[in-house]
């Protein structure tokens, strides 16, 4: 079992084991992330996973800026990229997977990321007015 808060050395183990015991060539996406709550941080890595969305309810949202990463399992010895941005007091951070951003209407149209985008730009006044932890986590 790993034992680390280093986000990078996380990715890279994780990765590592993939390509080493992967017979069936399979792969993964990820996002690894830590708040850091005392000095206001968050610090990520990205394996290939969807853009995460990050903003507040005065200045909209808008995706995270992507550090270096491919998919996880793909190729040993990849190199990945420790991102961090400073927190602010009101900040949310949106984690999602592609079965929603791949969902498709009757059109066979994809919901897509930048529609996911506009949507919550959209729904800011509902989690003005709400407990939006508890609401998403009842949901889940």
């Amino acid at each position: 079992m790993l034992k680390t808060k280093d986000l990078l050395q996380t990715i890279h183990a994780i990765n590592e084991i993939l390509c080493e015991e992967n017979p069936t060539c399979m792969f993964l996406t990820l996002n690894i992330c830590i708040i850091d709550s005392k000095k206001q941080v968050l610090e990520y890595v990205n394996g290939g996973h969807n853009r995460p969305i990050f903003g507040n309810f005065r200045d909209g949202f808008n995706f995270l800026s992507q550090p270096k990463g491919i998919l996880v399992g793909i190729k040993s010895k990849t190199e990945y990229e420790l991102a961090s941005r400073q927190l602010n007091p009101g900040d949310v951070l949106i984690l999602y997977t592609d079965g929603i951003t791949e969902a498709m209407n009757p059109k066979l149209e994809e919901f897509t990321e930048h529609r996911l985008l506009a949507h919550i730009n959209l729904q800011q006044s509902f989690f003005r007015t709400r407990n939006y932890s508890n609401h998403t986590a009842s949901r889940a």
